[in-house]
């Protein structure tokens, strides 16, 4: 080999080494291996091992080789042109062999083109994107999921089976709050992860597609900062290019902004889901007056005396135990009602209609009430020219051996033997004679039965009133200690009978279920049944439930029409000749019921003693009053009048249980029926007057239902649920594409975004830029707009913008 020779190879040798040793400066190890690809390397071994012989060096060009300069001799290098000494050289300040490729390589025309490794994530997205990202994602689905428990959780029965938490929010008035909050957290993080996903987009565009060069400077910043999707997607459509318009990312941006734009609404739409909805609370203890006290009898005594006349009050809510009686009369004519077990509640209306369940101490009554055709023999007598109206009576005699024997009933008892003070005893027996006024119906137009009651005095009862007491200690239903009477039903005017041509006897009679039925002239009848009932109140440790929300029915008395809207409390009070639930007829059913109560059912300040006669004088101030009541109202021959409109001589009683009695007579013909709820009925309302009296406390466990807004529909919730999925799918979709396909950004990260503009192909367009407007540049740029984009520059080893047209 000459000198020259040797020069000339030393020279060669020392262009290849400088141009090896051109790279960029990295912070870590990682980042200096991610840039030495195995093309590099050997492209720097094939050129390395080219003999001097073989290049041919212009004298402009000591240091730099170009790609024309390489002879047919040279190893071939995938990637990389081979290129014979006889062609000529080509070059600029910065194009270079290696220029070259990589613009082949962005192209993706050439299959063997080098392929570098991505950033690592929490360089490449950032940790800040990274928690925008996968936090926000995270977050979004926690809030998703607590969206659907709130519009799931309620379950049935009003709540009762939801969880705490679920209660506590709705029965606090947080859920609108809470769906508010929510809303607020989906619009953040979706308008977060927007503008991170915008920021990934650009680079996609840049990095994976071409853009426009006028759009470059706006995209390679929006990699660093952004206020959303909309000025992005604006550019894009603006660049009047089908390459920047169609594609995956482009499109998955103008989705992702669609859909986050609706979740900006997102109370709006969850909102008008709600609806008002009872829900049930926690229960609850809270010490109540329940009973009296001996303290209270003096006015006790005065609601006897004074108030009963004037008794009407709102049908209050009670519960019932279950029963199964059947009041149709049997093949003998004996129509049973009861035992029935009723409960009432030491709560006013606004809490009663808001009440699901009741446990504690609680007034209980007890009725059973059985009818039957009885053997009598009556006459009948009309007082035409009475000083008040014309009425009608009837008298005679009963013989309950006979009525028993045919009713097919075995009781042979028609004297009972008690204590009535001390020092004395009394006998009672089954009263025989009555004399009783009857209803006459003088309204020719009037449809239906005029029913009356009359009360039977039992014999040997000669103190009045006071010979009442022991009543409460007998169950012979029919025995002289129960309630006996005659109830009549007449469908016609006694003006019309005529008692001369019949003497007043009664005919032979018909039988018509429980009833026996005289013919008093050609269509009009009278209906005679003889009834015995009994009544106890105790008081009794009660437990009383609903699985609904319950109203208490109004009963509006017309004095001047003498109607009433009856149906509904009818059907409240039992009246219903057919079987119906406790739930159908909206009342509380007893669950359980203990008697005789606990004497440490009261509060503690209640002494055993104390507790002893206060259940003692509550027991019988309830049971007094109405039993008094019936006594007063049915003495001196008159009977109860209990029909709404006709015409008889007797004593008048309350309203409501007045309509509901001929209601029932009308619809079924059970006076058993009608007798237990006009009993029914009475307590309650005697029950009522004396409850401001209440005096003695007990802690009673209570649950209440309140009137919450809650969510009831799912329109919204679904509709807000498709935009979520549909926003997460792109966001995920996005991510997943700058993972795998971005390799020079740093999403968040400014000074890259501007380092990466400078190179040759905008050295130009930024000289001149310098004070103009974006519009400004892209005129100037209108018809040489190329498309660019931005790769490693292999010849100097940067990230820049770069020509695709090369």
């Amino acid at each position: 080999m000459t000198p020259e020779d040797l020069e000339r190879h030393s020279s060669i040798s020392s262009a290849h080494r400088a141009l090896a040793q051109q790279s960029v400066h990295h912070d870590t190890e990682e980042d200096q291996n991610r840039y030495s690809s195995p093309v590099e390397n050997t492209a720097r071994e094939s050129v390395d091992s080219i003999a001097p012989q073989d290049v041919e060096i212009q004298s402009n060009m000591p240091s730099i080789i170009s790609a024309d300069s390489v002879s047919n001799h040279s190893t071939e290098v995938p990637g990389v042109t081979s290129v014979s000494p006889e062609q000529p050289v080509s070059h600029s300040s910065t194009g270079t062999l290696m220029e070259t490729t990589a613009t082949q390589v962005t192209e993706g025309h050439n299959a063997n083109a080098k392929v570098e490794r991505g950033l690592p994530i929490r360089k490449s997205l950032g940790i800040t994107g990274c928690i925008i990202i996968f936090g926000g994602s995270i977050l979004t689905l926690l809030v998703i999921a607590f969206l659907i428990f709130l519009w799931a959780g309620e379950g049935p029965a009003g709540g009762q089976q939801s969880t705490r938490p679920w209660r506590q929010i709705m029965l606090r008035d947080w859920a609108t709050r809470a769906v508010t909050l929510s809303a607020l957290v989906l619009r953040s993080v979706a308008a977060a992860q927007a503008s991170v996903c915008t920021s990934l987009v650009a680079a996609l565009l840049l990095e994976r597609r071409q853009v426009r060069l006028s759009k470059v400077a706006q995209m390679s910043v929006t990699r660093s900062v952004n206020n959303g999707p909309q000025q992005l997607i604006q550019a894009i459509f603006s660049s009047r290019s089908s390459r920047m318009i169609f594609n995956t990312e482009a499109l998955l941006l103008i989705l992702l902004a669609l859909v986050t734009l609706g979740i900006q609404f997102t109370s709006t739409i969850l909102l008008p889901d709600f609806d008002s909805a009872r829900l049930v609370h926690d229960p609850a203890t809270v010490r109540h007056f329940v009973s009296l006290s001996p303290l209270t009898q003096t006015d006790v005594t005065d609601i006897f005396a004074t108030t009963w006349p004037t008794l009407q009050s709102s049908a209050a809510l009670y519960g019932e135990l279950e029963s199964n009686s059947i009041t149709e009369p049997d093949e003998h004519g004996v129509s049973h009602n009861g035992p029935k077990l009723r409960a009432f509640l030491p709560f006013e209306h606004q809490d009663r209609i808001r009440m699901r369940s009741y446990k504690g101490t609680a007034f209980t009554l007890k009725t059973e009430v059985s009818c039957m055709r009885p053997s009598l023999e009556a006459r009948v007598q009309v007082h035409p020219w009475s000083l008040d109206v014309p009425y009608a009576s009837m008298a005679g005699e009963i013989s309950y051996e006979q009525t028993f024997k045919d009713a097919s009933i075995n009781h042979t008892l028609d004297c009972f033997e008690a204590p009535r003070y001390e020092d004395e005893d009394i006998t009672l027996c089954l009263p025989t004679k009555f004399n009783c006024t009857v209803p006459s119906q003088p309204i020719k137009t009037y449809v239906g039965w005029a029913p009356a009651m009359c009360r039977l005095d039992t014999i040997g009862m000669t103190r009045g009133e006071a010979d009442i007491d022991f009543w409460q200690t007998s169950d012979d239903l029919y025995g002289p200690t129960s309630m006996i009477f005659l109830a009549f039903a007449v469908n016609g005017d006694f003006a019309y009978y005529d008692a001369n041509e019949t003497q007043g006897r009664l005919g032979t009679p018909a039988p018509y279920g429980e009833w026996n039925s005289y013919e008093l002239y050609p269509g009009s009848f009278l209906n005679v049944s003889l009834c015995f009932s009994t009544l106890n109140t105790t008081i009794s440790e009660v437990e009383m439930t609903s699985s609904t929300d319950l109203t208490e029915p109004e009963f509006k008395w017309s004095a001047k029409l003498n109607t009433s809207n009856v149906e509904g409390l009818k059907n409240f009070m039992g009246g219903e000749d057919a079987y119906q639930s406790n739930n159908e007829r909206g009342i509380f059913s007893i669950q359980s019921i203990q008697h005789p109560v606990s004497l440490s059912a009261f509060a503690e300040e209640v002494n055993a003693s104390s507790a002893k006669d206060d259940i003692s004088f509550s027991e019988w101030a309830l049971w007094h009053g109405p039993s008094a009541a019936i006594w007063a109202w049915a003495s001196n021959n008159q009977s109860l009048i209990l029909c709404t409109s006709c015409q008889m001589r007797g004593l008048s009683t309350l309203k409501d249980g007045t309509a509901v009695f001929t209601s029932v007579i009308d619809s079924s013909n059970r006076v058993a029926v009608a007798i237990d709820t006009y009993l029914a009925k009475l307590v309650q309302n005697f029950y009522y007057l004396m409850f401001p009296l209440f005096d003695v406390p007990a802690d009673v466990e209570v649950v209440f239902s309140s009137e919450e807004q809650i969510p009831k529909k799912w329109g919204g919730l679904i509709a807000v649920l498709v935009m979520v999925s549909v926003y997460l799918i792109c966001v995920w979709v996005i991510t997943a594409l700058y993972m795998k396909n971005v390799r020079y950004t740093r999403q968040g990260d400014f000074w890259h975004a501007v380092s990466q503009l400078i190179s040759e192909s905008t050295q130009s367009v930024l000289e001149k830029s310098n004070e103009l407007k974006d519009d400004d540049v892209e005129k100037m740029l209108k018809g040489n707009d190329p498309l660019v984009t931005i790769n490693r520059s292999v010849g100097t080893g940067k990230v820049v913008v770069l020509d695709v047209r090369g």
